[in-house]
C-alpha cells in the first residue's frame, strides 16, 4: 500500500492489516493453510524521484512531523538547520545546499526518504507476518546494484528532467534490514555467465545487511540471460546458497509470449544445469539451511556519507546511474567502484570479506576486524574517531586516493593527516563512465613488484616519519605506511581496485582471465600483514 511511502492519508495501520488479510485469504479461501506460502514477493525495484517527494512528504501533516522528529533524533536543533523553529524546517534539495547549516539540512532529508520508507516496509512486513506466520520470507527485490540512497541528477523516468534538486532515492541496504524493512533481502542478476562472481559481491552485502536485522537473504536468478557458459547458471545458484542465502527464484519461465523480454520458456540449455544444481543443493540441505558464513577478519567500508555528494558541482548531473546498472565499474564514482573491484581481488585470493556499516565504525563494530579497507572520502567525524581508537589498538587500516577527507556534510577535515600522519593532495572524485574511459597510467615499483596505476593519483606531501612501500617511475610516493600505537595505516596515493579490474588480458570460456599478480598482491599484503 502506498509503494514506497505512507504518505497518501488512506493508508492507516488499520488499512494496511487489512490489505495483509485480504491478501491471505485469497489462499485460504482456496484450501491452503496460512503456512504453505513459501515465499512472498512485496516489492519490486523500489525507488523515488525528487523533488516531487517534497509535495508528497509536506502535504501530509503526520509525515512532515516524523520529518521533524527524525531530525530531532540526530540530536540536531533548527538552528542547526538554518531555522528559528520547528514549523519552519521542511525538506530540501541540494541545490539549496550551501553553507553548513543547509547542508545538514540536505544530508539529512535524503536519508530520512530511505529511512522512511524502510520504517514503512517495516510495518507492511509485520502485518504480513501476522496475516500469514511468523518470518514468513517476504522479499523486496532491489535494483539500485550499488546500493545507493542517493543518485544525483534527473536519470531514469524522473518527470523533473530540468530541475536543480532532481534525483533518485533508494533504500540503504544495510539500515533496512536492521529495521527489518522484510524477512528476506533480495536483489537480481540480469547479467550473463561470465559475470557470474559479481553474486559473491552482492551475497557479501546482503548478508551483512540480513545480520543486522536477524533476516535472511536471497535473489532472483535469470535463466534467460544465462547459458553462454556451461556451467554459468550453476555457478550463479551455488554461490548464493554457498553464501548463505535461503532463497532462490527463478525470473521466469513464461511463455515467452505471455512476457516477452523477460523468460526463460525456449532457453532449455539452462534445464539440466539448473537441475544439477538443486541436486548438489538437496544433498547438503541439512547442513545448508542452519549455516552461518563465519566471520572474516578482513572488513570493506560500505560508502554511504559520500552519495549525497557525488557530482555536485555538476548544475544538472546525469552521469551516475545505479538503478538496473549490473556493471558496477560503469556510470559511477571511483570511491565506488573501488569497492567493489578490491573484493574481487580478494575473493581472487580466496579471502572472505565483511561489509561494514558506516554505523559500526566503533569498539563494537570494528572488535572483530581485523583489516579495514575504506575508500570513501566522506565518512562522519564519530567515525573517524571510532576509526582512531580502533587503529591504535592494533588495527590495520588500508586507504586509497581521497579517503576520510571529508565529514558527512562534506566538510573538509584533517584526519588522515592530524591522527594518521599522512597529508595528502587530492584532486577530487571521479565520475567514472567506463574503465576504457581511464586513460591516466603511470607505473611504479616497490616491495610486492612492479605495478601499473590506471585512473586519478593523488600527491603524499611529506614521507617524514613514513615507510615508503611503492615509488611511482618520477619518484613519488605511492604506497606509504604509517604505525600508529599498536596499529599501523597503509596508504595507496592511487586506486588499486581499479587498477586490477582494468588488468586483464585475455579471456578464456568467457570469463576475464590474465589479471596482474602483482597488483593483486599489492591489495591482499595488508591482510598477510595481520
Amino acid at each position: 500500500p502506498g509503494y514506497a511511502f505512507d504518505y497518501d492519508k488512506s493508508i492507516t495501520t488499520n488499512a494496511i492489516r487489512e490489505w495483509a488479510q485480504k491478501e491471505a485469504n485469497q489462499y485460504t479461501n482456496a484450501g491452503y493453510a496460512r503456512e504453505d506460502m513459501a515465499v512472498y514477493a512485496m516489492s519490486d525495484e523500489p525507488g523515488w524521484y525528487f523533488p516531487s517527494m517534497f509535495k508528497a512528504l509536506t502535504n501530509n501533516p503526520a509525515a512532515l512531523n516524523r520529518f521533524r522528529e527524525y531530525l530531532k533524533s540526530q540530536k540536531l536543533k533548527p538552528k542547526d538547520v538554518g531555522c528559528a523553529r520547528w514549523e519552519e524546517v521542511y525538506p530540501l534539495g541540494r541545490s539549496k545546499a550551501v553553507d553548513l547549516e543547509s547542508k545538514k539540512l540536505f544530508y539529512w532529508t535524503m536519508r530520512f526518504f530511505s529511512w522512511d520508507s524502510a520504517r514503512h516496509f517495516a510495518v507492511c512486513t509485520k502485518a504480513m507476518e501476522e496475516a500469514f506466520y511468523t518470518n514468513i520470507p517476504i522479499l523486496v527485490n532491489w535494483n539500485f546494484f550499488s546500493g545507493r540512497f542517493y543518485v544525483p541528477g534527473p536519470v531514469a523516468n524522473n518527470p523533473d528532467k530540468k530541475d536543480p534538486d532532481a534525483a533518485m532515492g533508494g533504500h540503504d541496504w544495510l539500515e533496512f534490514g536492521k529495521m527489518r524493512g522484510c524477512t528476506m533481502l533480495w536483489t537480481e542478476d540480469w547479467f550473463g555467465d561470465g559475470m557470474a562472481p559479481q553474486w559473491s559481491y552482492y551475497c557479501a552485502r546482503l548478508r551483512a545487511a540480513a545480520r543486522k536485522g536477524d533476516v535472511n537473504f536471497g535473489g532472483y536468478v535469470i535463466p534467460r540471460t544465462a547459458g553462454q557458459r556451461e556451467d554459468g547458471i550453476l555457478q550463479k545458484i551455488i554461490t548464493i546458497v554457498g553464501c548463505e542465502g535461503k532463497t532462490i527464484k527463478y525470473f521466469v519461465f513464461g511463455p515467452e509470449y505471455n512476457f516477452p523480454g523477460n523468460c526463460y520458456s525456449e532457453n532449455v540449455k539452462v534445464l539440466p544445469k539448473m537441475a544439477e544444481a538443486h541436486r548438489m543443493i538437496g544433498a547438503a540441505e541439512e547442513l545448508l539451511w542452519p549455516g552461518r558464513m563465519p566471520l572474516s577478519p578482513v572488513g570493506l567500508l560500505m560508502p554511504r556519507s559520500s552519495f549525497a555528494w557525488d557530482a555536485k558541482d555538476v548544475p544538472i548531473p546525469s552521469m551516475i546511474q545505479d538503478a538496473t546498472n549490473v556493471r558496477l565499474n560503469n556510470n559511477t564514482v571511483d570511491y565506488l567502484a573501488e569497492v567493489f573491484d578490491l573484493y574481487t581481488a580478494l575473493q581472487h585470493a580466496n579471502i572472505p570479506v565483511e561489509i561494514i556499516d558506516e554505523d559500526d565504525l566503533n569498539e563494537e563494530g570494528l572488535k572483530n576486524v581485523r583489516v579495514l579497507y575504506v575508500t570513501e572520502p566522506n565518512v562522519p567525524v564519530e567515525g573517524l574517531a571510532g576509526l582512531n581508537k580502533w587503529v591504535k589498538g592494533g588495527g590495520i587500516l588500508v586507504t586509497v586516493s581521497g579517503a576520510c577527507s571529508a565529514d558527512r556534510y562534506d566538510e573538509s577535515v584533517d584526519w588522515m593527516a592530524e591522527r594518521m600522519g599522512i597529508e595528502e593532495k587530492y584532486n577530487g572524485r571521479f565520475l567514472l563512465p567506463n574503465l576504457g574511459a581511464l586513460k591516466e597510467k603511470r607505473k611504479g615499483t616497490g616491495k610486492y613488484g612492479d605495478f601499473i596505476a590506471t585512473g586519478p593519483v593523488s600527491e603524499i606531501v611529506s614521507t617524514n616519519k613514513l615507510t615508503v612501500l611503492g615509488r611511482f617511475e618520477n619518484g613519488d610516493a605511492a604506497v606509504v605506511m604509517r604505525n600508529v600505537r599498536k596499529g599501523k595505516i597503509i596508504h595507496f596515493a592511487w586506486f588499486p581496485g581499479i587498477s586490477y579490474a582494468v588488468s586483464p588480458n585475455d579471456s578464456k570460456g568467457r570469463l576475464p582471465s590474465g589479471w596482474s599478480v602483482n597488483l593483486r598482491e599489492w591489495i591482499i599484503f595488508p591482510v598477510k600483514e595481520a
